[in-house]
């Protein structure tokens, strides 16, 4: 008998043991998946913010091949007329 209750507190023991850790590991994944979501989003609005100033580097940096076409046009339609 005095087995049995050994090995039910044992096992008791290692219940709550378990239950422990498996608490520890739900908190961790729950906080390390908050902060991903929080990095994911910073990097969202700051992608969003600087779009619009990369498009606009994007069509200036081929400035000059826009202003030759756009020359080349003007002359075909005046020699057209």
């Amino acid at each position: 008998m005095s087995e049995l209750s050994d090995l039910e507190a044992q096992i008791a023991s290692l219940g709550k043991r378990f239950d422990e850790q498996t608490r520890l590991t739900r908190s961790l994944i729950a906080i390390c998946t908050t902060l991903l979501v929080g990095v994911m989003f910073f990097i969202f609005t700051v992608t969003i913010d600087q779009l619009p100033s990369i498009i606009v580097m994007k069509y200036m940096s081929n400035l000059d091949a826009i202003v030759k076409e756009w020359k080349q046009v003007e002359h075909s339609i005046k020699t057209e007329q």
